[in-house]
């Protein structure tokens, strides 16, 4: 099923219900003329049964009937859930305010006096028929997305089930390679090769490659289905950054400005996506440009902005949507040197188990800033970590 199969009806369904036999006459007559579908009726009884055994599109209902009367109908179509979304249109030959008041109280939605204006009638009747069309559209469409969503839920699910088979698959042959590479480092520790030590260092670097790799995407899929959960607590940021600089390739080129603030975090995941921004702004900038981080309080209270800056060639605007997503490359990423592109994505899935949230701006030739946004350490919330020391959050940014 897709959007384009989703019609109305061309010949729309009137129920029309008097127990007058000629008055009954003359409407189905007056709506078969104006092209409608005509179901009659005599009583509130068998229009009942009718309705439940095939509903309507609309119904003519009049007031005064034996029995039963319209409002008694309507008050049991409208009560009933599977029959509610039917337009109930009174019909009356008395002029009277206090029925038509009544006729809406109950669930009418419209009021036609006798005797019938043909015009009046196929205006009346036009202009709830499209209204109700527009509903039911709406709710096919919204059932439509529904079952499109739930399937591509259930296919990313399956396809996400088979990658983390696979990946965990990739540990033994791993762990099989890196045995390799560590035999042919002592074999050449008595050999002294040139050769063998430029083999193992090739090897080692494509085994850190493929075990960052492996790394990033369980954790990603960890965090996700919430089977890894931030373990939170106010963090001295200075700290944090010390942790990630240690671990970054080329940490020179790596600068912290205004770190003097606590936040809630997870230290260790934090002090990762930090190291993974660093080594994401390094690649895309020249090596005698500085990585600035520094930290600032947001517009909002409580809140506190880390922001890694570069100032390298940045990011096409085209991109920009799509760059935390798994596997996602650049354009500027296609020459066999890109990283897994999982990076990004773990940053996002990272911050977000952490409460937080994680935004990009980039301006071509002017270089990019990531901006992570977390909550903001409070006086009393942690108080086995804070008071001494503490930075004087009056300050601004």
């Amino acid at each position: 099923m897709s959007l384009g199969d989703i019609e109305m009806p061309t010949r729309p369904v009137v129920l029309a219900v008097d127990d007058q036999p000629n008055n009954l006459k003359l409407l189905s007559k007056l709506l078969d003329n104006l092209g409608y579908d005509v179901r009659a009726c005599r009583s509130g009884a068998m229009a009942l049964k009718n309705t439940q055994l095939s509903a309507p599109d609309i119904i003519l209902l009049d007031i005064d009937m034996p029995e039963m009367n319209g409002y008694e109908v309507c008050e049991k179509i409208v009560n009933t859930p599977s029959l509610a979304h039917i337009p109930v249109i009174f019909l009356s030959g008395h002029v009277d305010l206090d029925q038509k008041i009544k006729a809406f109280r109950v669930g009418g939605r419209d009021y036609i006096e006798k005797p019938y204006n043909v015009e009046e009638v196929a205006a009346r009747l036009g202009v709830h028929l499209a209204l109700e069309r527009s509903k039911e559209l709406e709710r096919q469409r919204s059932k439509y997305l529904e079952e499109t969503m739930r399937r591509k839920l259930a296919v990313d699910s399956t396809r996400d089930q088979m990658m983390n088979m696979l990946v965990h698959d990739l540990r033994a042959p791993l762990q099989v390679l890196r045995t390799l590479i560590d035999v042919v480092e002592v074999e050449n520790e008595q050999v002294g090769s040139d050769r063998l030590e430029q083999i193992s260092q090739s090897g080692l670097a494509s085994w850190d490659t493929l075990n960052c790799f492996v790394d990033h995407f369980l954790e990603v899929g960890k965090i996700k289905s919430t089977q890894m959960p931030a373990a939170t607590e106010a963090v001295d940021l200075r700290e944090v950054f010390y942790k990630a600089h240690a671990a970054i390739g080329s940490p020179a080129q790596v600068v912290a400005e205004r770190l003097d603030f606590e936040v809630v975090a997870d230290p260790a995941l934090l002090a990762r996506v930090l190291v993974n921004l660093c080594c994401n702004a390094i690649r895309h900038a020249d090596t005698d440009d500085d990585i600035v981080v520094h930290a600032r309080l947001a517009g909002e209270e409580n809140v506190l902005e880390i922001i890694v800056a570069d100032t390298g060639k940045g990011i096409d605007a085209a991109e920009l949507d799509r760059i935390f997503e798994a596997f996602y490359h650049g354009s500027d990423q296609n020459d066999g040197s890109a990283p897994s592109g999982l990076g990004l994505a773990f940053c996002k899935a990272a911050i977000e188990a952490q409460q937080g949230s994680i935004r990009v701006n980039s301006v071509e030739g002017a270089g990019t800033t990531f901006t992570i946004s977390l909550p903001l350490a409070t006086e009393g919330q942690y108080p086995s970590r804070l008071g001494n020391g503490r930075a004087d959050l009056r300050r601004t940014a």
